[in-house]
């Protein structure tokens, strides 16, 4: 753990994005349960706004945040990357957020979603 959070801080290796670099280790301290720094290196990675990273990274927030009951955070995230028109993370993140939003009652808005 203490190497991925110094991994974090140190600078991308040469032709590594930090974006790749940030979701990597986000998808990591996911796998190990540290949420907290989960959400803090997909967030990085999504400030990114690497066309390809931070798609994958709003979604994958949203499923982390959907898990761990914060719905509203879950929603945004979904959002964030349904609206990013990524040809894989966008119709999913859609999907998603629809079915959420059923879940949570919001009809409307999962038609909108």
């Amino acid at each position: 753990m203490k190497a991925f959070r110094r991994a974090r801080r140190a600078p991308p290796a040469a032709g590594a994005p930090e974006s790749a670099a940030a979701f990597g280790l986000a998808a990591r301290l996911s796998e190990q349960g540290d949420v907290e720094g989960a959400r803090s290196a997909f967030r990085q990675a999504m400030d990114s706004r690497d066309a390809e990273y931070a798609p994958a990274a709003a979604f994958r927030l949203g499923l982390l945040l959907a898990q761990h009951g914060d719905i509203d955070g879950a929603r945004e995230a979904y959002r964030q990357a349904a609206n990013s028109g990524h040809p894989e993370h966008a119709p999913t993140a859609a999907r998603n957020l629809g079915q959420l939003n059923v879940r949570q009652g919001r009809y409307r808005q999962a038609h909108e979603a």
